[in-house]
This record gives C-alpha cells, sequence and structure tokens, in this order.
C-alpha cells in the first residue's frame, strides 16, 4: 500500500505547478483519494480494527461512548448493507469531499494545497482518524463565514463538526477572530506563553468537572492516562519548523493579505494550534487532538510561501520539498514506515 501513496504524491508533485485546478482534474483527484481511503485493507493503520468494533457495539449493545454522528450513521450503513466497507466508504466521501472544497474556496494554489493535504493530512486523518478527518473539513468550510462575519452558518457548520468529533469545540472561539487585522505581540507571545503553561504543569483534566455533557467529560479524563510526555518530543523538529513558518507568514501578513483575504484567519487559527500542541501537552491526547484540527490551516498556509520567491519554479520547488518531508513525518506517525525499517529487513 505504501507504494501507491508514494506514487500518489509524486503525482500530484508533478501537477504543483498548474496554475488552476479544472473541475475534472480536481474530481478525478477526489476519487482516487477516496479509493486509496475507502478500500484499504484493515492492517493499513491503527484504528481500523477499533471503528470495526465500535460499529458492532453500537448496533448490539447500544454504545454511546462515540459521537452521535457515528451512532447514526451506524445504524444507517446497517440498514443499508450491513457492512463496515460501507461505513469507511460514508466517513471517506465525507471527509475528502468537504476538504476539496474548503481548498477550492479558499486557496490561491489549489493543486499545492492538494498536495500539502495528501502529504500531511490524508494518512493521519482520512486513513486513521475518520471522525476528524470530517471536523477538519467542516472547519475549512467555516473560514469563509468567520471572515464574512456570518454567524448563523458558521454555527451551523461548527455543530455539525462537533457531532463529527469533539474535539470542534475548540473551533467556536475562532468566530470571535478579527478577520482583517492582528496585534503582533498577542500572536508573538502565544508561542512562548505556550512553554509557560507547560512548564507550570497546568492540568486541564479539572475543566472535565465543567464540561456539559457527560460523554465529553468521560472523553476529556480518559486522556490522563497518557500524562507522560517527555519536553524533547514537544520541541520536535516538525513542531519548531511550523513555527517558523507561522512567524514568516504572520511578519508579512499585510503582503499575503493582498493575496488571499482570508491568510489573516488562517494564521491566527495556526497559531492556535502551535499555541496548543505545547500548553497542553501535559495531557498529549487532548494537546494533539485540538492541535491537529486547528493545523488544517496549513493547507492553504504552506502554498503562500510560492509568493516570496520571483520565480515560480523555486517557489513551486519548496513546497514540494517541504510536502514530502510532512509525508514522511506522516508515514512515520502513523507507524506506515515501521515495516520498512532497516532492523525488519535483519535476518534471523
Amino acid at each position: 500500500m505504501i507504494f501507491y501513496y508514494i506514487c500518489f504524491v509524486l503525482l500530484l508533485a508533478t501537477q504543483i505547478g498548474t496554475p488552476q485546478t479544472g473541475r475534472l482534474r480536481y474530481v478525478l483527484v477526489g476519487l482516487a483519494m477516496f479509493a486509496i481511503a475507502a478500500l484499504r485493507g484493515d492492517e493499513v493503520d491503527l484504528d481500523y480494527k477499533g471503528y470495526v468494533e465500535y460499529y458492532h457495539d453500537v448496533l448490539n449493545a447500544g454504545f454511546a461512548n462515540v459521537e452521535p454522528t457515528f451512532i447514526l450513521l451506524s445504524h444507517f450503513v446497517n440498514e443499508v448493507a450491513d457492512s463496515t466497507l460501507l461505513l469507511f466508504c460514508v466517513y471517506a466521501a465525507l471527509g475528502i469531499a468537504l476538504k476539496l472544497a474548503g481548498i477550492a474556496r479558499l486557496s490561491t494554489f489549489p493543486q499545492a494545497s492538494l498536495l500539502v493535504y495528501f502529504s500531511g493530512f490524508f494518512l493521519l486523518w482520512e486513513m486513521t482518524q475518520i471522525r476528524a478527518a470530517v471536523a477538519g473539513g467542516l472547519l475549512l468550510l467555516c473560514v469563509p463565514y468567520i471572515y464574512q462575519r456570518r454567524a448563523l452558518p458558521f454555527l451551523l457548520l461548527w455543530a455539525i463538526a462537533v457531532s463529527f468529533h469533539y474535539a470542534a469545540l475548540a473551533v467556536l472561539p475562532l468566530y470571535l477572530l478579527r478577520p482583517t487585522s492582528a496585534k503582533g505581540w498577542i500572536y508573538y507571545s502565544l508561542l512562548p506563553v505556550a512553554s509557560a503553561f507547560y512548564l507550570a504543569n497546568v492540568d486541564l483534566v479539572q475543566l472535565a468537572s465543567f464540561a456539559p455533557v457527560q460523554l465529553i467529560e468521560l472523553k476529556i479524563k480518559s486522556y490522563e492516562k497518557y500524562a507522560d510526555v517527555n519536553v524533547d518530543n514537544i520541541y520536535n523538529a516538525v513542531y519548531l519548523s511550523r513555527c517558523a513558518l507561522a512567524l514568516l507568514l504572520f511578519a508579512n501578513r499585510d503582503f499575503l493579505a493582498t493575496r488571499n483575504k482570508y491568510v489573516i484567519i488562517l494564521l491566527k487559527i495556526y497559531f492556535i494550534a502551535l499555541f496548543l500542541h505545547v500548553a497542553l501537552a501535559s495531557i498529549p491526547g487532548i494537546a494533539s487532538r485540538l492541535s491537529e484540527l486547528l493545523l488544517v490551516a496549513e493547507v492553504i498556509l504552506i502554498p503562500m510561501l510560492i509568493y516570496f520567491f520571483r520565480s515560480r519554479l523555486v517557489g513551486y520547488a519548496v513546497v514540494v520539498f517541504a510536502s514530502l518531508t510532512f509525508f514522511l513525518f506522516s508515514l512515520h506517525y502513523t507507524n506506515l514506515l515501521k515495516p520498512y525499517s532497516i532492523s525488519s529487513l535483519v535476518l534471523p
């Protein structure tokens, strides 16, 4: 399976210089991603068998320790075909379609955004965290309504996102972000303040008692068992490179805003994601779910590096390099590289 991932990411890389993404090409890319995600085997990712167990628990025991849309979709699939394959097909179709729609609406370099999406998020979401994948797509679609200050459609999309994954609760405060201006000192200070939160050992598990829904409370408390984490793992190369990217883009936000009106909002969301990664690191389960959801902003932001180079070819090369780096990280993070490690090739 890893062979097909590599071939597909290289194919997307060769298409990055295309000025616009035609509708037919866009549909074909989406269908290819759908086929990869929906028809994968049960050994490809760590969560596949867990979702199969969730599905049967919902049908047989009224299992409720999962978001309501999973319960509804499980019953729907049971009525239609009683096949877990159909369940994965539904989630793949929703997650991919929503993110492709968000990219089409937000990105000035859609081909580059498709490459960044597949390289950095596809393996994590569509192939593993399928509920978060749908929520991430809905977050992208929320951005225009934050910019337009249209509360009703924003709240509708937010509520749907929460019904797919409770991490989307963090999206609600984003509506308060000012869409066209930013006070630099606030966002520059977020990264050191995050370290202060971590070093102060702030325990947000205590906030579980204030959760309005019992299931949310249970989920928050369940992450407590993952509280053992080393600070060296927090400030890894990927996180530091993201911090550098955020600072570079934010320092040039006024210039970039003349190219893409959504850049200010996306940068603010990106900084908040980086803040949460460290500030909540004492509870890695919560930190990763919240930060990963908001990091989807980089699908639009990374291609904006192209504007920093007089030669578009050089700009495209930089985006390809960044995407391939994140792709290798995704392979490692999802354990897909494990079967190909050097140690696995040593004869017994």
